[in-house]
């Protein structure tokens, strides 16, 4: 009887606790809101390899209904950003942005017509997911090079599903986006197939490292931010880097993802009529496990071992965004990312992206 008491005490003080650490201000959201699309394709680029990360689309919605709690994953969420010390940061912050989006990756290896794994090669892999994410500004009423922001992300999704297969092969056998390479025969194969549940939990830390101001018109001309990635579940890791944005724009350095490597949400505040820059990207990534290289608790007809994945890996992008009043276009040609495997078929990825954002403000 007595230690049902004291279980009973200790889940009061930890629901009261939860409770005081989760008074989100209602003013502190940005009022805006936005919808994404955004398109992963080697196609975008001259190699047009078909192999390795060939194929992503995103859907996303950035604003405040997207950290409704009756929508469950902006719970489940809020519930792990609890957990990990991290939901008190959020609502100390001066201003929020949450988002979600559903996600389609694929992954392949270069002999797409082999119906039986190709042992020397990255397996087939493919992940459908949800995402629900929110970002917030810290330091927000100082100087932006004095401010700070952290962004948490939860992806709840399935691995080995057939829509990746079906999507490709489509594109092969129509030959869309120029393809002329043969209808992929080796899905059945694939990491997980069938389905098998995951999950990934992800913080970004991001901070000015220098900004250049138009002292006349007020627009930034150049700023370079620094960020800390790290990522916990299908993809463990750790990645630091530094990203750089040239021409004329106003939009805060946490409000566009310039990390073109997956597929995530996009925002954008309504702040000006017209803006463009370009972006240039690079970090390094220490890696401890992938799902989609090495599986998961399922057994495969192939996966990769732990030392036949690369542990540091090279990712860099290059690309452009132009935004004219409710609109915003971001292209990015070029995408790299060293390879992932540890083999003698190992190379690097290169394909590109096009993301397009449409923003609103509720005011």
């Amino acid at each position: 009887m007595k230690l049902k008491f004291i279980f009973f005490l200790a889940s009061c003080s930890i629901l009261v606790r939860e409770k005081s650490l989760a008074q989100d201000d209602p003013e502190k959201y940005i009022q805006s809101q936005s919808i994404s699309i955004i398109l992963d394709q080697d196609a975008f680029t001259p190699y047009n390899e078909d192999r390795n990360y060939t194929m992503g689309v995103s859907v996303g919605y950035s604003g405040k209904f997207a950290d409704k709690n009756y929508l469950i994953f902006p719970w489940v969420r809020k519930k792990v950003d609890w957990l990990l010390g991290l939901r008190q940061l959020h609502s100390s912050g001066e201003e929020y942005l949450p988002g979600l989006s559903l996600m389609v990756s694929a992954f392949t290896p270069e002999n797409l017509i082999s119906t039986v794994p190709v042992t020397d090669d990255r397996p087939y892999g493919s992940i459908v997911a949800l995402s629900s994410s929110r970002s917030s500004l810290l330091n927000g009423e100082e100087d932006e090079i004095h401010q700070r922001s952290i962004t948490t992300r939860l992806n709840i999704g399935l691995l080995g599903t057939s829509l990746s297969r079906e999507i490709q092969s489509h594109i092969h056998r129509e030959q869309w986006l120029g393809s002329t390479r043969p209808v992929p025969l080796g899905w059945h194969n694939q990491i997980s197939g069938g389905g098998e549940p995951t999950l990934l939990y992800q913080i970004q830390y991001a901070l000015p490292g220098f900004i250049q101001v138009n002292p006349v018109s007020g627009f930034k001309m150049f700023e370079c931010i620094y960020h800390i990635e790290s990522n916990l579940g299908y993809y463990t890791n750790l990645a630091g880097g530094v990203n750089f944005r040239l021409g004329r724009y106003k939009t805060p350095f946490w409000y566009l993802n310039s990390n073109g490597m997956s597929s995530v949400n996009q925002g954008v505040l309504d702040i000006s009529n017209f803006e463009f820059f370009f972006t240039f990207g690079i970090r390094v990534r220490g890696v401890v496990y992938n799902g989609l290289l090495q599986g998961q608790f399922r057994n495969n007809p192939y996966a990769l071992t732990f030392k036949e994945i690369n542990p540091l890996i090279i990712e860099s992008e290059l690309g452009a965004v132009l935004r004219f009043k409710r609109f915003s276009l971001l292209l990015y040609p070029l995408l790299l990312r060293t390879s992932e495997i540890n083999l003698p078929t190992f190379r690097t990825h290169i394909w590109g992206n096009v993301s397009f954002v449409y923003s609103w403000s509720k005011r």
